[in-house]
């Protein structure tokens, strides 16, 4: 047996139906009237009569819960004839309404069962008086990669509470209605959490050695923890040196002191104590280590005192700027050089990689990364060119291996985003910022001139139905919406009619904006002309609009995090890359969209703030009174829907 969806969902519409009568009636066609009438009333009529229409607007709010206990009757109802026609149907062990829920759900998919969807947007903007120039990045998808249908819509907000690097965020959410089935639901989602801002040396950051800091040895221009499977080491790949600077004391001082000053990017001096004529290897480090950002600079000394060369080696300092010292010694005097430059392309830490392209080579390096199944990160680096190459894509993405395959998520998108290399600057950019959005675009090609005969195209493992040689764009598109793995209303096909002119397909809709399969075509079907044949070929690839990554319920043995050359790169131009950082996300709320928070160029600062700006149609109407009923989106759970239109089961029984 399966579930009589007209018969159910005809109910639950009627339900609604009644529902949403009821709702207009008590918050705006009922409320409206009465409040006017109320507010007629001012200081000129008698208190007597003031208060006896002040007294009407209590009997309004018991008009209005009555309402409210109205509509949950009608959702008790509903949810008692799911969980009946269920144990008729297919007897659970929990006879519960999520039991049920998640029985319905179940049967919908597998008989190709949707509703309408709704759609979820977000948009990202940083007040314009902020410090930091950080990155935030969200998913309106869950981690299987649905959209989530029940985010609220509204305006969340990012303010700063402790600044630096890593800083501390709290998110909050617009106020919140409680009662799924009030007149005045929704409101906003009540959120109220914190984020910290993630770079490459986070507790959570999954990438190894993001800073590119630590190498074994620095010759093979090979980062630790890194891989490099297609790269010539010191030609396309490289790897910066560590600044090294000397302070030579040199006279042979007897007496006095010195100081030293470092001044940051910010353009701050920081200078240390009171250092001896005679100051030993660890009194320098001591005494450096001690100034802001300084941490994890080292120094090694040698010659005889108190004639020192001190070399100060600036591990994990961005393009430091050359030490100056105040000279306070009875003789003598202090020397300040750089032995080895640092990268003047560093933004966070003591070094970058560079892929200095040949013109040809598609120059790769990847780090195994552990993550959990059926979980959502958020990807982040930051790259810039010494000069702006004139062609070239360049790919980040999860992959299954050395050379290896990109993993794709549970709803067969793709672990991968893609930038081009032409929108490169000079300057710092983050992924975020780089990635840009765009559907698949693939085309057909029919060669040969035949005269007959029929085509296949497989996409994805599925086959279609045979399609005629002189097919038109319609009936391509036809063929491929018959496709489970495509499903109605998600291509677009143009031009044709074949085989003299080529058909466009276009991904959309629920396939849109991500890197598809590409498709390919049999024509041994084809009859006349001379050797007939079909084609499909990548027109333009598809692309995310963000950098985000999802993993499958089923992980393979091995996930790495590439970078990659995809389009060779002008070899006029290299490529640097700094700060690579890939961590879970987090949910705002329950059913609500995921964030995360990144460090810039320039730490954020306290008040720092960013809104997150989340529209929700609300346009699937079955969903949502159905999420109303069962508070689908509290508990993580959806109907099947259908974004393009081709939904089974109408918005119109609500009626």
């Amino acid at each position: 047996m399966a579930l009589d969806y007209t018969d159910f969902f005809t109910k639950l519409g009627r339900a609604a139906f009644a529902a949403n009568t009821a709702n207009a009636a008590v918050g705006a066609t009922v409320e409206d009237e009465v409040e006017d009438y109320v507010q007629q009333y001012g200081a000129s009529d008698p208190i007597e009569v003031r208060q006896a229409a002040d007294g009407i607007l209590d009997v309004l709010r018991d008009f209005q819960a009555g309402a409210s206990n109205l509509n949950s009757s009608l959702a008790a109802s509903v949810r008692a004839l799911l969980v009946q026609r269920v144990i008729a149907d297919n007897p659970q062990l929990d006879q519960d309404e999520q039991t049920a829920l998640d029985e319905l759900v179940r049967q919908m998919q597998a008989d190709g069962q949707s509703v309408d969807a709704s759609a979820v947007s977000v948009t990202i903007t940083a007040a314009s008086g902020n410090t930091g120039n950080g990155v935030v990045v969200f998913s309106h998808r869950r981690p299987d990669g649905l959209v989530n249908e029940h985010a609220y819509g509204e305006d969340l907000t990012l303010i700063c509470t402790l600044a630096g690097p890593g800083a501390s965020f709290s998110l909050t959410g617009e106020e919140s209605q409680s009662d799924k089935l009030a007149y005045d639901w929704p409101q906003g989602s009540g959120a109220d959490i914190s984020l910290t801002a993630l770079n490459a040396l986070s507790d959570g950051n999954l990438a190894t050695n993001g800073r590119f800091t630590d190498s074994d040895d620095e010759s093979d221009h090979l980062p630790d923890g890194w891989i490099a499977p297609v790269a010539t080491l010191g030609t396309t790949l490289k790897m910066s040196s560590v600044e090294v600077q000397t302070v030579v004391i040199s006279g042979t001082p007897s007496s006095g002191w010195y100081t030293l000053t470092f001044t940051d990017a910010n353009g701050d001096p920081h200078t240390t104590g009171l250092l001896a004529y005679n100051a030993s290897e660890s009194d320098i480090q001591t005494a450096i280590q001690a100034l802001p950002t300084l941490g994890e600079v080292t120094v090694s000394t040698t010659g005889t005192s108190p004639n020192y060369t001190h070399a100060i080696t600036f591990t994990d300092v961005p393009n430091p700027a050359q030490l100056t010292s105040t000279n306070g010694l009875n003789t003598g005097s202090i020397a300040h050089n750089t032995t080895t430059a640092g990268s003047a392309h560093a933004l966070k830490g003591s070094r970058v990689v560079e892929f200095d392209s040949n013109g040809s080579q598609l120059t790769t390096i990847q780090t195994p990364i552990a993550v959990a199944s059926q979980a959502q990160y958020a990807v982040n680096l930051f790259a810039k060119v010494d000069s702006v190459p004139a062609a070239g894509v360049l790919t980040v993405d999860l992959v299954d291996g050395v050379g290896g395959t990109v993993i794709r998520d549970d709803e067969g998108f793709q672990n991968t985003v893609q930038f081009s290399a032409t929108a490169l600057t000079t300057s710092q950019q983050s992924l975020d910022a780089l990635v840009t959005g765009a559907n698949e675009v693939q085309a057909l090609t029919i060669t040969g001139t035949p005269t007959g005969g029929t085509f296949t195209i497989t996409y994805d493992g599925q086959t279609t139905a045979a399609i005629a040689y002189n097919a038109a764009a319609s009936a391509v598109k036809t063929a491929l919406e018959a496709l489970s793995n495509i499903g109605t209303g998600n291509v677009a096909c143009g031009g044709g009619s074949l085989p003299g002119t080529p058909v466009t397909i276009t991904f959309q809709n629920a396939m849109g904006k991500r890197d598809v399969p590409l498709a390919t075509a049999d024509g041994s079907g084809l009859t006349g002309g001379i050797s007939p044949a079909a084609a499909i070929a990548l027109t333009t690839q598809g692309n995310p609009d963000y950098a985000v990554f999802r993993t499958p319920l089923v992980l393979p043995n091995q996930v790495y995090l590439r970078i990659r050359i995809s389009t060779a790169v002008s070899n006029t131009s290299s490529v640097f890359f700094n700060e690579v950082v890939l961590a879970e996300m987090t949910q705002a709320y329950a059913g609500g969209v995921y964030l995360a928070v990144f460090d810039g160029p320039t730490d954020y600062a306290p008040g720092d703030r960013v809104t997150v700006a989340v529209t929700n149609d609300r346009a699937g109407a079955i969903h949502e009174f159905a999420n109303r009923i069962w508070s689908l989106g509290d508990n993580e759970r959806l109907l099947p829907s259908n974004s393009a239109g081709a939904e089974t089961i109408s918005d119109s029984l609500i009626s």
